[in-house]
This record gives structure tokens, sequence and C-alpha cells, in this order.
């Protein structure tokens, strides 16, 4: 930040600060937190187990991902508090950015970010999903005109889900879709009692297969990562670095028991 930068508006109502004091209070965060992180890895040398990990977690696969890795990360670090936060896409890439949260696990989101590093472990598929019975399920290929006679529950805005439903339906006239949920819980309950129609990836969609199954559909856009996203140049602590290569080898085990 240039010498003489103005931090602070003076106004009617009292005193703003600009954009400048904001961009500057954030790096101002994160180089402290940066400092505790540090301090942290010489008591882990010293082998002192302390502190905590704050994981965000992006709704569906986020969610379900972080759970199969959870029991073996307490297990070996059992000292140290995991905080959970469940956002938004658009959210939480703005709670990464201003270090409320040390990474996100989930669908990586396809926008290009100069501040955000992705580390992709796995490509999936967006399906078509309906409830097990619905009137659509059976038949060997369905239209959009078809789709679109249903109501739908769609992804928050900014979300990899909503922007897949978007390219869709980007030739044809939207279907009714008064419900934008990123909640797994509500989406299945809304889908068991009736005939709507949502969008999950082939990954998700393992974990719910009791209950929902895909609609055949022959191209269904976007073929979404599962993985996790740091702002860039973050310089992770070794409790870090265990948990990204749990979470890897629970996203390649899983793809290869599937494949086989």
């Amino acid at each position: 930040m240039a010498p003489g930068t103005r931090l602070f508006h003076r106004r009617a109502t009292g005193v703003d600060v600009t954009p400048e004091a904001n961009e500057l209070g954030r790096r101002l965060k994160l180089a402290g937190q940066e400092i505790e992180m540090g301090l942290r890895e010489l008591d882990e040398a010293r082998g002192v187990e302390s502190g905590e990990i704050i994981l965000g977690t992006l709704p569906y696969g986020g969610s379900m991902l972080l759970a199969s890795v959870l029991d073996e990360f307490t297990q070996r670090y059992g000292k140290t508090l995991v905080r959970i936060v469940t956002e938004g896409a658009n959210e939480m890439m703005h709670r990464l950015r201003f270090g409320d949260v040390d990474l996100v696990v989930g669908i990586i989101q396809e926008t290009e970010n100069s501040d955000l590093d992705n580390m992709a472990f796995a490509h999936t598929q967006f399906r078509i999903v309906g409830r097990k019975g619905h009137p659509l399920t059976g038949r060997a290929e369905v239209g959009l005109e078809e789709l679109a006679s249903y109501d739908w529950i769609i992804g928050l805005e900014g979300s990899s889900r909503r922007a897949c439903f978007d390219t869709l339906f980007a030739r044809h006239a939207l279907p009714k879709a008064p419900l934008a949920i990123s909640t797994l819980s509500i989406i299945r309950q809304l889908m068991a009692d009736s005939d709507r129609l949502t969008l999950m990836t082939t990954y998700e969609l393992r974990h719910e297969s009791h209950a929902l199954t895909d609609i055949r559909f022959p191209s269904v856009p976007g073929r979404p990562a599962v993985g996790i996203t740091t702002r860039k140049g973050w310089l992770p602590t070794q409790i870090h670095r265990d948990f990204i290569h749990m979470v890897r080898r629970q996203v390649q085990d899983d793809e290869n028991v599937h494949a086989s």
C-alpha cells in the first residue's frame, strides 16, 4: 500500500473506512494468523499438541467428504480443537479470504481467483436427480421439455450447481424453481415427498442412493472437481498438511472403489 493512501472518509454521519483500509485490515489479520501458526508448529516440534483447526465446508459433497475423514483426524490429533463452518460458495470464499477459515473442502468453484489456490483430488459429474420411483425414472432418456415440466431445487447464486442449472436450460424456458437451498437434509426431505428435481454430483449421489436416483439425460454440463481451496501463499502447519493428505487419500480411495 502506497504512503499517503487514504484509510478513512469523513461523512456527515461520522467516519467510514475506505476499501483500502479494509484490505489493510485483512492483510494484518492474515499476518497475525501466520505468526500464530508458526508458533504452533514450534510447539508441535516439541511434542506439544495445542490450538485448533478451522475447516470450511461447502454444502452437499463438502460435508460428506469432511465427515469421512474426521474420525481418523481426531484419533491422531485428539487435543486439537476442530471447528467446522458451513456456508454457500460466495460466503465461504469471503470467509477464506479474510482468514475466518483455514481451508475449504468440497466442490471446487469454477471461477478463476488469483488470490486462491485449488487442489483437485478427483473429477465428478453432475446428474439430474429425483426420488426413487419418480415418474421419469426407468425411462431410457428424457428431454429438456420433460425436465422443465417439474419443479426444481437449485443451488445458491455463485455455486457450481447453480451455474450447471443455468447452462442446462440456457436455450430453453427455465422450469419453475422457487427453492434455492444448500442444506442437504432439507433437500433430501423435500425430494422424498415430491416429484421435484435437483442436481447432484456422482460423488454425492453415491451417499444418497438409498432414497434418490439419477434421471437419464444425455449431456448434463459441467465436470466439477472435488478437493480443497486455500489462500494463495498460505503456509499450512503439519496438522493442516496431514489433514489435506487424509482428504486426498479418502477421495482417491473412494474413486478406486467405484471404478473397480
